[in-house]
């Protein structure tokens, strides 16, 4: 009998929350707010409540209620709370909620000495999220204070602050007066460039990313613009801009830039294989400060046994406005079907980069060359303009799963070249990944039109627009720096109207 008693003693005791319900009578509105809040919801399922804590928090439920309910613009609320058994009853007058009646905001400090005064307190206004007539509540209170802050810390003031605030409610007439002082403080300058990690390239490449030298304005802006252009840069694999507060002096805050650098020079050799060439290889060269001046060079040869492909390319820090420039050489030759084709492109670009949109502006000189078992049967030049434009909003640059990518181009050529014409192309990708499913659905609407504006002056007299198919298909086939390699199409594909939709998923 002893053994049984003690081996009962051993067993684990199950714990049981405490069994009760609770009767809420409030008004729609507000029952939402009560229920995910009040503690005799929140702590209904607690195994540690007891009889007595039940009794505690049955008792401070009106008060407690009554401060939610004033979060929500209702003050002096009635508040009822009764017990039977294990049933607690909740009753809840709310009455009219409070209005606000008069909003006063107020600056001060420097920016009262600013030209576009009267630009920061209408920014203050466009996100007041309490005007005049609404009904007052906690969340649009905390929200305005912030907005409020917003337009200081972005731009030369990012020591503002919040130097009084203050809400008056009446609460015979239901009316609240919000009144609202924020100080901007000393406008603040950047100082100098306090670069970390830098040593194989020299500081010019950084210094001259940044849209402003130092002595000018803070303006948190070109601080993401600047660690944006870093990033994105070859020389550099890791980057941390940020301002150096701690070593502020007066009104001028030192930048600090932490870099983790690109090695200086990388070999690239590769193997492939395909069914309609036989075997290939490819040689590649980098260099990443020609000069000693941070210019980037490249050098990168394929050869297969019909198709040989030789590109060189020269490449230029981008500068304080925003552009950079490149220059690249192509030289192709291919042999097919007794058809010999030689290719050569010249090419000068600047591009822009501003966030997620980039544009493309270029200079091209194409001459190609055909011969068909030793004849000459084409000979065709052409200077190409162009212009380019692309804007990324994807959650991941390299596998997108939510976003959408736009891009547009338009090139054509006239002068120096024997046949004029004008390509526009344009597309557009949506990627969407739905919750319910796995992967990412993608859908996109391509549209393009390559054709030529005059006749052109080749040898043979059938002939109306080979110039204008060579020059398309090189111009369709070329990608853009923003965008993915666009699969080649054929002369003939160029030069018509296309428009294609399509929707998948992986």
């Amino acid at each position: 009998m002893y053994r049984v008693l003690l081996l009962l003693a051993c067993l684990p005791l199950t714990a049981h929350a405490l069994d009760y319900r609770v009767e809420l009578e409030a008004p729609s509105e507000l029952a939402g707010l009560l229920r995910d809040n009040l503690d005799l919801y929140t702590l209904q399922q607690d195994e540690a409540l007891t009889a007595q804590d039940l009794d505690s928090i049955v008792a401070g439920t009106p008060a407690e209620a009554r401060a939610l309910l004033e979060t929500e613009g209702y003050f002096g609320s009635e508040v009822q709370v009764g017990r039977d058994g294990n049933t607690v009853r909740v009753r809840v007058r709310a009455g009219a909620p409070v209005i606000v009646s008069a909003v006063d905001v107020t600056l001060q400090g420097a920016v009262r000495q600013q030209a576009d005064y009267s630009r920061f307190l209408s920014r203050v206004m466009e996100d007041w999220a309490l005007p005049e007539g609404a009904v007052f509540r906690q969340d649009d209170w905390d929200s305005s204070k912030k907005a409020a802050l917003r337009p200081f810390l972005l731009d030369r003031f990012p020591q503002a602050k919040i130097s009084a605030s203050q809400v008056r409610i009446d609460p015979a007439s239901r009316q609240a007066r919000v009144t609202l002082t924020v100080d901007s403080g000393p406008l603040i300058r950047f100082g100098d460039f306090r670069i970390d990690g830098l040593q194989r390239y020299p500081a010019s490449i950084v210094s001259g990313m940044a849209d402003f030298a130092p002595g000018a304005p803070y303006a948190q802006p070109s601080l993401v613009a600047l660690q944006a252009a870093l990033e994105n840069d070859p020389h550099f694999t890791g980057v941390v801009v940020a301002p150096l507060w701690e070593q502020l002096q007066g009104d001028t805050v030192p930048l600090g830039i932490t870099l983790s650098e690109q090695q200086r020079q990388k070999l690239e050799v590769g193997l492939n294989y395909s069914t309609g060439d036989g075997a290939g290889t490819r040689l590649g060269y980098e260099h990443y400060n020609l000069l000693r001046r941070g210019y980037t060079g490249s050098v990168a040869y394929d050869w297969k046994k019909s198709r040989q492909q030789l590109d060189l390319g020269l490449g230029f820090a981008r500068g304080g406005d925003g552009y950079a420039h490149s220059l690249n050489l192509q030289q192709r030759h291919a042999e097919q079907n007794l058809t010999v084709t030689d290719a050569t492109e010249l090419g000068l670009f600047r591009v822009r980069q501003r966030d997620n949109i980039e544009a493309r502006f270029g200079v091209e000189y194409l001459i190609e060359r055909e011969q068909i078992e030793g004849e000459a049967t084409r000979d065709n030049k052409a200077l190409i303009l162009s212009y380019g434009w692309a804007q990324r909003a994807v959650d991941n640059p390299l596998r997108p799963g939510a976003g959408y990518l736009l891009e547009g181009n338009l090139s054509g050529a006239g002068l120096a070249a024997d046949t004029r014409f004008l390509r526009a192309y344009g597309r557009g990708a949506l990627y969407w990944s739905p919750r319910f499913m796995r992967g990412t659905w993608l859908t996109r609407l391509e549209l393009g039109r390559c054709g030529p504006t005059t006749r052109c002056r080749c040898r043979r007299r059938a002939c109306s627009r080979p110039a204008a198919s060579a020059a398309c298909a090189a111009t369709t086939t070329r990608a853009s720096a923003s965008s993915a390699p666009t699969a080649a199409r054929s002369p003939a594909a160029a030069c018509w109207r296309r428009r294609r939709w399509s929707t998948s998923t992986r």
